[in-house]
């Protein structure tokens, strides 16, 4: 692997561990802030972690470009 790659493919999971963690801190918030979201939060924040234990990293970075990327872009509206 050239250092390129290399280099890109470091961006690429730094990337993807700030997204999930900003998803993961906004679903927390969410969760004090509004009690009757505390099932759906819970339940993403679970999805969240499970995809960090089991994914590959390129299905994580993959997952997080395609899915977890909008998603906080969305909240963030």
């Amino acid at each position: 692997m050239d250092i390129t790659k290399q280099e890109q493919e470091i961006a690429d999971i730094e990337m993807a561990n700030f997204v999930l963690l900003s998803l993961y801190r906004n679903y927390s918030l969410q969760m004090m802030n509004n009690s009757s979201l505390k099932d759906e939060c819970i339940t993403k924040m679970r999805q969240i972690k499970h995809d960090l234990r089991y994914l590959s990293r390129k299905e994580l970075i993959s997952k997080v470009k395609t899915i977890y990327k909008p998603l906080l872009h969305n909240q963030g509206n």
